[in-house]
């Protein structure tokens, strides 16, 4: 009745201000709503909109032979990878030092108590897989603890299958710890030109495959965390979610160790691993409208901090901790600066001119992608080509033009063989040139391989793409401090000038040398230590 609604002299309009304002509370939780529905048909649209004009990314092979055949190989690849270094479980327990004991008797617990569930003989309510990340600055053991851990794992279940599987953000990272990229463990998609990949389930027979060669997956490691983005960790979880289907906690259920130092290199045009993901990505590569930050949610924490690498240098360990931080006091810019000399400007040219051998310039052949309404260059594809061409991390990581000759330092910008050291970043040196392949003696490996062209598919620009053939080879009588992550020399020359352009790589670039008298700058900018 409206007698009931108004009040003495009230107009209609003046009673529903001052129910209104009386239920402040219900009405801002109904435009919550109306916001949260309109959000909602957003993403649909999105969604829609996307299936609709979606072509088939490159990634996106999880369709045919080709593609479960290669999810077979890396299966085997996991299965059969390992460090040979020959070392038995106990021999290696003997060699961790107090430090990585601790972590490794942590691991160890919590292993046997899972077996101890398995087996019956516990019965109590704590069945939670151990997510923990291991921290530690360059030098202090990381990669020793992994194969420690992972010969436990091993050693307390005698099943032939997948049991414990090693996986880093780069090839090259992944063949220093016996493992394999993240991408080719997880079949996760694959960034190109800056721009994050959308996930993708996987086809019935990929999923066959992974289920049935990971049913007895016990732990899962990932070396080097600091180069894993925040997307591709829930990638990782959705995957695990995915194979092991029903499966009440994060990963899968899977116990995971995430190893590495948040202070090195970060990932690349992402999120750091432990930041909230943006709202955007959350739309445009989840779509969904929230996400969970799982670092936060369940990582433990734990760090080792005896320095293994620098040990014998007491002033560059203390230095390399001053930098590690970015704050490096006076006497370490001091230090620094009477470590440069006068290198040259152009590195890799110079050291290429300078060989008796001649040099040789093969040119890439590329092909346009007409399935998509383009069927021949214009001004402005070729214009942006030119522009991608800058770097050939743009290109798929394929020179438009290599320059090499016999004797030149080269390093492989594709993986090919994992198990035997044939990954990105790879560096040797070149034997012998043809048209068809460039004979190579890798540093990592006994034998010479000849190199082939491969194929690449990239994109120039929106539905405009480009397949390139040609050797995934580049110079590299230097290399980039992205790439030189995870080793130790005993002599580099490094350049910190301005050209340093983010955080950690001046502390990754130094302390990969084991001690002072092993740094040499080619030049040295203070600000390059952030």
């Amino acid at each position: 009745d409206e007698a009931d609604l108004l009040q003495d002299n009230e107009t209609a309009e003046e009673a529903f201000d001052r129910l209104l304002a009386d239920n402040e509370d219900a009405t801002s939780h109904h435009e919550k709503i109306q916001q949260a529905l309109q959000v909602r048909l957003k993403v649909r649209e999105i969604n829609e909109a996307r299936d609709a004009a979606r072509v088939q990314p490159e990634e996106l092979e999880d369709d045919g032979l080709m593609v479960c055949g290669e999810a077979v190989s890396a299966m085997h690849d996991v299965a059969n990878l390992n460090q040979n270094s020959g070392l038995s479980l106990a021999e290696r327990e003997s060699m961790l030092n107090s430090d990585q004991r601790r972590v490794f008797n942590h691991i160890k617990q919590h292993l046997l108590h899972q077996i101890d569930h398995e087996c019956g003989s516990c019965l109590c309510n704590d069945t939670r897989p151990i997510s923990m990340f291991v921290s530690g600055v360059g030098g202090t053991g990381k990669s020793f603890l992994i194969a420690a851990v992972k010969a436990l794992v091993d050693s307390l279940w005698k099943t032939e299958d997948i049991k414990c599987a090693i996986a880093a953000p780069t090839g090259l990272a992944a063949f220093n710890v016996g493992g394999v990229t993240m991408h080719r463990l997880f079949r996760l998609p694959v960034e190109h030109n800056s721009r994050g990949a959308d996930y993708w389930a996987l086809s019935a027979e990929v999923h066959k495959v992974m289920k049935t060669s990971l049913r007895n997956l016990k732990l899962i490691i990932i070396d080097e965390v600091s180069m894993v983005s925040n997307l591709n960790l829930i990638y990782k979880h959705l995957r695990l979610d995915e194979i092991f289907s029903g499966a009440d906690a994060y990963f899968g259920c899977k116990n995971v160790l995430l190893v590495g130092d948040i202070l090195q290199l970060p990932p690349v045009n992402a999120g750091h691993v432990f930041q909230n993901m943006t709202q955007n990505s959350i739309l445009n590569k989840l779509g969904s409208t929230t996400a969970i930050n799982i670092w936060r949610e369940v990582i433990v924490y734990d760090e080792l901090t005896i320095n293994e690498r620098q040990k014998s240098d007491a002033e560059f360990c203390n230095m390399l901790d001053s930098v590690r931080c970015g704050f490096p006091t006076d006497n370490t810019i001091h230090v620094l600066q009477q470590r440069v000399f006068q290198g040259c400007k152009d590195f890799n040219d110079e050291m290429l001119g300078l060989l008796k051998s001649p040099t040789i310039t093969i040119k890439c052949v590329d092909v346009i992608d007409a399935t998509s309404g383009f069927s021949e260059w214009t001004e402005r594809a070729k214009r942006a080509l030119k522009k991608l061409e800058e770097d050939c991390n743009n290109t798929a990581g394929l020179e438009s033009e290599l320059t090499i000759a016999v004797g030149a330092r080269v390093m492989l910008r594709c993986n090919i063989d994992t198990a035997s050291g044939l990954v990105n970043g790879a560096i040797g040196t070149v034997l012998a040139i043809t048209s068809k392949r460039v004979k190579v003696q890798f540093d990592n490996r006994n034998e010479p391989y000849d190199v082939e062209k491969v194929n690449r598919k990239f994109s120039v620009m929106k539905c405009f793409h480009v397949f390139r053939a040609q050797f995934p080879l580049i110079l590299s009588f230097a290399m980039t401090i992205h790439k030189c992550q995870g080793l130790s020399l005993d002599c580099a020359i490094i350049d910190l000038s301005d050209k340093i352009f983010a955080d950690g790589m001046a502390y990754v670039a130094l302390s990969r040398v084991r001690s002072l008298s092993g740094v040499h700058l080619v030049a040295f900018n203070p600000n390059s230590i952030r």
